[in-house]
Formats: C-alpha cells, structure tokens, sequence
C-alpha cells in the first residue's frame, strides 16, 4: 500500500484539493509544491487559483520519466493517470500526510495524517536544480 496525502491548494475561502496514492511522503511532495510556488513567484503562472492549479498536475507528470504526453491516452499507467497528483472530490480519510499551499501568500504547511503539524525544520532541503517540465510553453 501506498503513502498516500492530499495537496490543498487555497486562495482565501477556495479550496481545491489533489491526492496522491502513492510516495506522499515530505521528501517527495515538498518539493514539488516548491517548485509550485516558485514559479508563482517568478510570474511565470499567475497565482490565481483556478489558472494556476493545472501546472501542479504537470509537476506531477513528471513523476512518470519518459512518458511524455503525446496528445491522447495510453494503455497502461500513462493510459490511465496523467500525474501523482490527481484532483478529488474531498478530503480521503486514509492519507498519511497533508499539505496545504496558499498561493496568495505562497506559504506551505505539511502535517501528518492526524494533523499534528510538521515543523518547517524538518522539511527537506531545497531542490537547488529545477525539474524540467514537458510542456515548454511560455506563459505571459
């Protein structure tokens, strides 16, 4: 079984909320929601939350290395999950940890499943090379 959590993603009162069934632990999430701010940081996608919430997907399809989207499913893994992260309906009742990501103030939280809060000290250390994303677009 999986290490599974849920990513919150929030702009004031929305919420929009993805789960990931499997590796949900910090060392793999954090920095992926890093990546995520930064790029909100940088302007490079805006920081609202229903135009900005697609490229945590692409964060996530990355997770798959050499599946690159081709325009149309696949059997198999790449067939029937486009990313680690996929969006849900709510909050799953068997994740392991979860994170929260404001993207108006661009602060990540992790707690674990019972929501006892993991201290920022204890997040992994910053990623300093940037993972490549399949889709080279430019956003302006």
């Amino acid at each position: 079984m999986g290490t599974r959590c849920n990513v919150i993603l929030k702009s004031g009162d929305e919420k929009l909320i993805y789960r990931r069934h499997y590796d949900g632990y910090p060392e793999s999430v954090i920095p992926d929601l890093r990546q995520f701010v930064d790029w909100i940081d940088k302007g490079l996608i805006r920081s609202d939350l229903s135009q900005c919430a697609g490229w945590l997907l692409m964060i996530g399809h990355n997770d798959y290395k050499g599946k690159k989207f081709t325009g149309q499913p696949r059997k198999g893994i790449s067939g029937w999950k486009v990313s680690s992260y996929e969006p849900d309906t709510m909050l799953s009742g068997d994740i392991d940890y979860l994170y929260e990501v404001n993207v108006d103030n661009l602060q990540i939280h992790a707690y674990h499943g019972d929501m006892t809060p993991i201290s920022q000290e204890d997040y992994p250390p910053p990623v300093t090379k940037t993972r490549k994303i399949y889709n080279k677009a430019k956003v302006k």
